[in-house]
Order: C-alpha cells, then sequence, then structure tokens
C-alpha cells in the first residue's frame, strides 16, 4: 500500500507542476501581447503639413507650381519618404 500511496502523491505532484506550469505560460502571452500593444500606440507618428492658403504675405502659397507641381504636392511627397512617419496629413484652417 505504501506504494501505491507514494505513486498517487506523484500523480498529484506532476498535475499540480503541469498545472503551474500552464498558468506561467498564460500570464507571460498575456503580458506579452499587452508589452507590445501599448508599445504600437506608443510608437505611431503623425505629420501634419500646414497649408495656409489666406496667408497676409503670400495669398495661395500651397497651390503655388515649383517645377510643374504644386508646392503642398512636394511637400507631402518628401514627407512620405520619411521613414519616422506613420502617416501624413494635411491641415488647412481658412
Amino acid at each position: 500500500m505504501t506504494e501505491s500511496a507514494s505513486g498517487s502523491g506523484q500523480y498529484k505532484f506532476w498535475i499540480l507542476r503541469g498545472l503551474l506550469a500552464g498558468a506561467a505560460v498564460a500570464a507571460a502571452t498575456v503580458g506579452f501581447r499587452l508589452v507590445t500593444r501599448s508599445n504600437r500606440a506608443r510608437n505611431r507618428v503623425v505629420g501634419i503639413i500646414p497649408a495656409r492658403f489666406r496667408s497676409t504675405r503670400f495669398q495661395g502659397k500651397p497651390l503655388v507650381e515649383i517645377l510643374g507641381k504644386p508646392m503642398i504636392q512636394r511637400t507631402w511627397e518628401r514627407a512620405m519618404l520619411a521613414a519616422t512617419l506613420d502617416k501624413v496629413g494635411g491641415q488647412a484652417n481658412e
């Protein structure tokens, strides 16, 4: 009887050990997802190009053509080449 009692104790030990290992893996997975999700949200960079059409010194400046392209288009194209920007947008306040 002693062998069966110690044998069932070993089974309980291994079952408990398996449950703890599973819980540790689950906790690590949840922690990893939380960390990676928060890093993605923190690392987003948006570039905003101001485009003032009714400036007092040079009205319509964003639409002035430079070598066949409007200035705002050239600025947007150059901003899209930036590796650190996730999105680029323009803003007109008038």
